[in-house]
């Protein structure tokens, strides 16, 4: 079997077949638990499509008792295993296709967040991380309002997730205090396999 990969003049992949784009709420908001460290949102791609992340919104804010700390967040995609426990996402509900029109369902395989009133993050046994590609810090300050952070990736270059075994986390690195806000979304697009002879 020989896999034959598609390129324009510039030598960039022609992207094949668009197959769907789609939308998710990350389901966080203010924490009223000290979260531990680690993941507070995890999505894993679907075996039979390529998944290409465009865009992801970070709306952060603290509503709390004022601290000389801050929260970080970080973007990070991951392979292995998936994450457990948390809140699961049922992705027949929960996520959103952004056009008009007979487009599949996603074939997203799993999607979480942890539980904000509690301590414990998403349970990553086995899951490995790459280094972060981006991320977000936001003061423990309840003396302004909340701030938005908008990542967006361009073809050629967008952030891909491409087979079952990799997926995409938001992590923080700094323990959760009361009043630490996170809301936001993640918009990606599904495609067919490059072709196969």
């Amino acid at each position: 079997m020989a896999r034959v990969m598609l390129t324009d003049g510039g030598g960039h992949l022609i992207h094949p077949k668009v197959d769907g784009r789609y939308s998710i709420d990350i389901g966080l908001g203010r924490f009223t638990g000290a979260v531990t460290a680690g993941a507070i949102f995890a999505m894993r791609n679907g075996i039979l499509r390529h998944c290409k992340i465009h865009k992801i919104v970070l709306c952060v804010g603290f509503a709390g008792t004022t601290a000389a700390t801050s929260q970080i967040i970080q973007i990070k995609r991951f392979n292995t295993a998936t994450h457990s426990g948390g809140t699961a996402i049922t992705i027949s509900t929960g996520v959103i296709k952004n056009e008009n029109g007979p487009i599949r369902s996603s074939t997203l395989a799993d999607a979480r967040y942890a539980d904000i009133t509690g301590t414990a993050p998403l349970t990553a046994t086995s899951v490995v991380y790459e280094a972060s590609c981006g991320s977000v810090n936001f003061p423990r300050s309840s003396g302004g309002g909340p701030s938005q952070l908008e990542v967006h990736w361009d073809a050629p270059d967008e952030f891909h997730l491409t087979d079952e075994s990799e997926g995409l986390a938001l992590v923080t690195t700094q323990t959760a205090v009361v009043g630490d806000t996170i809301t936001g979304w993640i918009e990606w697009s599904e495609l067919t396999d490059d072709q196969e002879l």
